[in-house]
């Protein structure tokens, strides 16, 4: 069946309309599903669907990504994994300043990496690694390292990549090293495959 929830746009003169299919489980272990296997999508303001766009992006429907984004942003302006691929689905249509733009919405530290990314596919990689050079200069966590991982696998500096993917408690979006395009650079290293089995994760990509 379809579940329809509206959404009333900051000026309140209409209303955004989101369709789900949804499917119904009674099973008791799937009542926390979401909450238990994708926190970050329970505890966004926007419920964005985190695995639907992470498929659009690897798939390449950028078109499909980019109306998925904007409409998650018309409900939460500030929605992190809305304005990532908002940023991702126009620079992969070479829109590197419109992507460029979005990446600076809302900046902040823990978001600092979403603008460097974006530097980096601009060419402008220069900045791309000053930035990197100012989020190694926080201390380390989790998120940190998989952020700084993103940013040098983006500038092709592999080594640094697997450095920090190599973080003792490494963030779990870790999980999407074969299937977010952030990584594409090292699919083809052959320290790869060994990456993946010491994670415990299939070579094969997740969307293939």
């Amino acid at each position: 069946m379809q579940e329809k929830t509206h959404y009333p746009t900051k000026n309140g003169t209409r209303a955004l309309e989101v369709i789900r299919e949804i499917t119904f489980s009674t099973d008791p272990a799937d009542f926390h599903y979401i909450d238990v296997n994708i926190p970050c999508q329970a505890a966004c303001p926007a419920q964005t669907n985190i695995p639907g766009y992470i498929r659009t992006l690897f798939e390449k429907r950028y078109d499909e990504a980019e109306a998925e984004a904007r409409l998650a942003l018309e409900v939460e302006p500030q929605d992190g994994m809305g304005l990532v691929v908002l940023a991702e689905a126009l620079a992969a249509r070479g829109r590197h300043e419109e992507a460029l733009e979005v990446a600076r919405r809302g900046l902040h530290r823990d978001r600092a990496w979403i603008l460097g990314r974006q530097l980096a596919l601009a060419g402008r990689t220069d900045e791309a690694r000053a930035i990197a050079t100012e989020m190694k200069a926080e201390p380390p966590d989790p998120w940190r390292a998989w952020t700084l991982a993103v940013l040098y696998a983006t500038l092709g500096e592999k080594d640094d990549a697997y450095r920090w993917l190599n973080y003792e408690n490494i963030h779990c979006w870790v999980i999407g090293l074969g299937s977010l395009n952030f990584f594409e650079n090292l699919w083809d290293d052959a320290r790869y495959p060994d990456m993946m089995r010491r994670m415990g994760l299939p070579l094969e990509h997740f969307y293939d």
